[in-house]
């Protein structure tokens, strides 16, 4: 009992140590968001031709949108017009599209902004075919397994991201078992390849879901890369419906944004990496404009 008792009021002295070094702090409750701009902008030559402005908005917020910009376009030094406000930040410039090759200048103003900048077009990209069979790859076994065919131009120095998707159907059964409906997903499949543009890329180890690389070594030469399935298919319950290959021709500021993003969103989950700075190519404005070309092939399982 008197053991009892001194370990009592040593753990009170101790309590009340603690208790005694306690500082209450004041919180800074102002509002320290970075007063920045944000810009997305992705033009492809057959698409149009839109923006999405906005400013960096508190945690708490539904964001900020900026529909008071004026943005002005030119292709090959030639005035094209002022891109029309829609609201909710988005802007286009309507019955006007970009051709491969082309010089695209943006300017926009806004407040104290003023960004100028100029891109060129990435050249055409066409895929010839898709050669498709299964190989057995280490640590992952039997694997669907792709052969691009595709000729680079000569023109430009090129640029690549390489996506493939997947279409399947699943169905909805009652309670004995009858189909009653059906839906159609389409998703991004995880893919890899050992070819030697894809290994030169070292930002590829922080994607799963897109190869990255450049023309360096095969600069206007027709090329046949292999890429491969690289995770088990966890939608296989529903019906393989189509494969989509996609091969986008990016103009190289893009490729580094898309590099800094894969591997700034590897690191965020990383407890050993501190995730990479990503930048924007547009002065002290967040996101990124860029350009781009690109083909497809679609393989039909039906």
């Amino acid at each position: 009992m008197r053991g009892l008792f001194f370990r009592g009021m040593f753990l009170a002295a101790l309590l009340g140590g603690f208790s005694s070094c306690v500082k209450e702090v004041e919180l800074d409750t102002r509002d320290q968001t970075p007063d920045l701009m944000v810009f997305h902008g992705y033009w492809h030559s057959d698409s149009l031709i839109r923006v999405e402005l906005g400013k960096v908005a508190p945690i708490t917020s539904s964001g900020i949108k900026v529909n008071d910009a004026e943005i002005f376009i030119k292709i090959n030094d030639v005035l094209t017009g002022k891109m029309l406000a829609l609201g909710n930040g988005e802007y286009e410039l309507p019955n006007v599209k970009i051709r491969p090759n082309d010089l695209v200048n943006l300017n926009f103003k806004y407040a104290s902004i003023d960004v100028n900048k100029t891109l060129k077009v990435p050249s055409n990209v066409v895929i010839k075919k898709i050669d498709t069979f299964q190989t057995v790859v280490g640590f992952i076994g039997k694997t669907p397994t792709f052969k691009i065919h595709f000729k680079d131009s000569a023109y430009n120095k090129n640029a690549y991201v390489l996506n493939l998707w997947e279409k399947r159907r699943f169905y909805e059964r009652n309670s004995q078992g009858k189909v009653v409906d059906s839906t159609d997903k389409e998703y991004k499949v995880a893919i890899e390849g050992n070819e030697l543009p894809f290994l030169r890329n070292r930002f590829n180890e922080y994607t799963t879901k897109e190869i990255l690389f450049d023309d360096l070594v095969f600069n206007g030469l027709e090329n046949a890369f292999e890429f491969y399935m690289s995770a088990p298919d966890l939608n296989v319950s529903g019906k393989l419906l189509e494969r989509r290959v996609v091969l986008e021709n990016i103009d190289r500021e893009l490729y580094d944004f898309w590099n800094l993003r894969n591997a700034h969103l590897w690191q965020q989950n990383s407890i050993t990496q501190t995730p990479t700075v990503v930048k924007g190519n547009l002065g002290n404005c967040l996101g990124v404009w860029g350009l781009l070309n690109s083909d497809q092939w679609i393989i039909k399982y039906q």
